[in-house]
């Protein structure tokens, strides 16, 4: 089949979008179908797709989303698309019937609960509390929802988390490809006074605040790698106890690698995490960025460095939250969907 993903990434919206349309774009590869992205004008995600490997095609300025609406479709059209994923906060309503003029199925990545109308045919929510979600407004045909369809990329399939550690020996910081709000230098800090642990600081490809986290860094007591663009963040993740993390599409990485984390929220459509993380008995969700200071971030690290039995709990109950196999539901899932479509 031939697959087309609309999603963007920059500074401003940070990288998720593009992660998770990546991770499900290359199981559709694995399967031997073709893939293509769309993306914004200008959008500094492209150079990071085709560094990845992927087509990606750059669309025009347009001085309104239907226009680009249009031209998108036209390009479906054109390239005989079996199936466009969109995957943006950023679009309108009339986005979607536009693109199922050019004979596509439309399948909507959504987890910000009904940003949209979803005039498309497939829904794809892997929140935690996606069951609860009412989407019998949208003219939708196919819901894939909850933890099922958990969006993780092909390594976090692959590698299995490492035994638990009694003592922390090392703890992960991570604001997310951009870290939009530079919170990572007050991560630092508040871990400036920990002695005999090593700090494994990642630095995204969209970061501009490296220099403030290099000076932020000096200051620490501990030991402090700065990695960038890893290579392989479940192999990083396999190697730390606890994490600092933003709270978007690593939230589930970081349960796949059964990693204790506490997470800082950067944008608005993470506010919800606490609450439903809550219903789990897991109070790990330290706040909004803008209400979680150093000294608030260095008591939470040091009550679960503390607290070995509670972090065991923890781990357990996380790696029970994510399903492995969530991509290669969602493909085969959509795969089926198409191909009865195509061949009624």
């Amino acid at each position: 089949m031939n697959i087309a993903f609309r999603a963007d990434g920059d500074g401003k919206k940070g990288m998720g979008h593009l992660m998770r349309c990546s991770a499900i774009a290359s199981e559709f590869i694995r399967q031997g179908d073709s893939v293509v992205f769309y993306s914004e004008y200008q959008s500094k995600g492209l150079n990071w797709l085709r560094e990845k490997g992927f087509k990606a095609v750059e669309l025009k300025q347009h001085s309104s989303l239907l226009e680009e609406a249009f031209e998108l479709a036209s390009y479906l059209s054109r390239g005989n698309t079996d199936v466009v994923f969109v995957d943006s906060y950023w679009l309108i309503d009339e986005y979607y019937p536009v693109l199922k003029q050019s004979g596509a199925v439309v399948a909507a990545i959504d987890d910000s609960s009904l940003t949209y109308r979803y005039d498309c045919d497939v829904i794809v929510n892997d929140n935690f509390d996606a069951l609860a979600k009412d989407y019998s407004s949208s003219n939708v045909k196919l819901k894939l929802l909850g933890h099922k369809f958990s969006i993780l990329r092909q390594e976090f399939r692959e590698i299995s988390p490492a035994p638990f550690r009694e003592h922390v020996e090392t703890i992960l910081i991570t604001m997310g490809g951009a870290d939009v709000r530079n919170f990572t230098p007050v991560v630092l800090k508040a871990l400036g006074k920990l002695e005999n642990i090593n700090l494994k600081v990642i630095c995204g490809p969209l970061m501009e605040n490296i220099g403030a986290i290099e000076r932020a860094a000096d200051l620490c007591q501990s030991q402090v790698e700065i990695i960038r663009n890893p290579v392989s963040m479940a192999k990083l993740m396999a190697q730390c106890d606890i994490a600092i993390s933003a709270g978007g599409g690593t939230v589930k990485e970081l349960f796949a690698m059964g990693v204790v984390p506490l997470f800082v929220l950067q944008a608005a459509n993470q506010l919800p995490l606490q609450q439903i993380l809550e219903r789990y008995n897991l109070s790990l969700v330290l706040g909004n960025y803008t209400d979680v200071d150093s000294s608030a971030l260095s008591e939470a690290v040091n009550t679960l460095l503390d607290t070995p039995a509670e972090r065991k709990r923890i781990r357990q109950k996380i790696l029970q939250l994510v399903c492995r196999e969530g991509v290669a539901n969602i493909v085969n899932s959509v795969s089926t969907f198409t191909n009865a479509i195509k061949h009624c």
